[in-house]
């Protein structure tokens, strides 16, 4: 037997579920489950069916069944056929024509029993207030607003499509138990002032199917643009010479004897690169050994689409900062194209054009670090890479030489 299946209405909008499932019969396909988002329908000879929808409270009784055994029976004797159901919402169904009675004479009283969908949908939409944005702001990967803006505007930088889709779901999901909220609060309201459930609904809700077909169609060529991003990111040793707009201790601090792993997680060099909607990014790590001293550099280094967007970049990188939780930490650079803030002289966030890189190094000296060798091997490796340049002056970036 083949079976067929079918997104629903959503379960707040109780008067075209009920006409859903009679259409579909009406086709030649019944319901014999019903899940979240799916209902599962067999073939039958097509008829014309009443299809009712009861809400009571989730459980399982001791005999398996959905409702308590009288309940089922009282309906069973009214001439109701138990169709399928997941808590709270079960469905009943009988012929066109029957005698079997509606299940609520009094709008009010039915009213009553929506009670638990209403606080159901109340719920699904609190979450978003109320956990969501808080750890988006507060309690993400940064304890203090500005960290946490910045790590996610770096993110997004790296990863747009994914964040993008991430975003839209959120927005996607909200938007859905907004719109639950007011379908069962809309059916209560009118259920309580004693107008009876519209069992035939013809409403088309033409903007809600836009916006739903909008949602869809933008979640699914996001995800598409954010697995390609994956397929094509490239991941893998460090190169002896470096193949890209990123520098090697070599180019600024020492030579390179051997690379040795990490000695603390035994990580090894390595380069990944990948393209993102809003940049090229580079993510370096490198660890040497040079007459037994240590030398290590974190990067991630970027090539963005356009000046623009390097200026958001730098300030976000500038709020997230490992070693400048204090401003007094910090000293900026002017070089000639290139715009830097050292933190602590371990850590630095350097710009040029649509070049912008955040570096954390210690080298052979790393007691006494000196950046400025490794602010001229960046500015020469730019140079190479044709820095695509915004004019933008050292007042206009509020740098002042170091």
């Amino acid at each position: 037997m083949k079976h067929r299946y079918r997104f629903h209405p959503s379960g707040y909008a109780l008067g075209e579920s009920e006409k859903f499932y009679s259409d579909m019969e009406a086709k030649g396909w019944r319901l014999v489950k019903r899940g979240w988002f799916l209902s599962k329908f067999a073939p039958v000879k097509p008829s014309r069916t009443r299809y009712r929808i009861e809400v009571s409270s989730p459980g399982l009784w001791e005999d398996g069944s959905p409702l308590p055994p009288e309940q089922l029976g009282v309906y069973e004797d009214c001439g109701w056929e138990y169709a399928a159901g997941s808590n709270p919402i079960h469905v009943f169904r009988a012929p066109e024509g029957s005698e079997a009675p509606e299940f609520y004479a009094d709008p009010a009283e039915q009213a009553e029993t929506l009670k638990l969908l209403r606080s159901q949908a109340i719920r699904g939409a609190v979450p978003f207030l109320t956990v969501l944005i808080p750890n988006l702001f507060f309690f993400g990967p940064r304890r203090n607003l500005q960290g946490n803006l910045g790590v996610w505007h770096t993110w997004f930088i790296e990863d747009t499509a994914f964040y993008l889709f991430f975003a839209l779901l959120i927005l996607f999901v909200w938007y859905i138990s907004l719109r639950n909220v007011w379908l069962i609060n809309g059916t209560y309201r009118r259920l309580k002032n004693g107008v009876p459930l519209n069992h035939d609904p013809q409403k088309r809700h033409p903007v809600h199917k836009a916006v739903y077909a909008a949602f869809l169609l933008l979640l699914a060529v996001s995800g598409a643009l954010a697995i390609v991003q994956k397929a094509g990111t490239w991941k893998g040793d460090l190169p002896i010479e470096a193949d890209g707009p990123y520098l090697l201790l070599q180019d600024f601090d020492c030579d390179l004897e051997r690379r040795v792993p990490d000695t603390w997680s035994q990580a090894e060099s390595s380069l990944k690169h990948t393209r993102s909607l809003l940049a090229d990014y580079w993510d370096v790590y490198e660890v040497v050994e040079e007459d037994g001293d240590i030398g290590w550099m974190y990067q991630d280094v970027y090539r963005l689409r356009s000046p623009m967007l390097a200026k958001g970049l730098v300030e976000a990188l500038k709020n997230s900062t490992t070693f400048g939780s204090d401003s007094r930490d910090c000293t900026a650079y002017a070089l000639p194209d290139l715009m830097a803030w050292v933190y602590r002289d371990l850590e630095v966030v350097a710009v040029s054009g649509n070049m912008v890189a955040h570096i954390t190094w210690a080298g052979r000296d790393w007691r006494n670090p000196d950046p400025e060798p490794l602010l001229e091997a960046l500015r020469a490796r730019w140079e190479e890479y044709g820095v695509v340049s915004d004019g933008r002056t050292e007042e206009q970036w509020g740098v002042r030489a170091g």
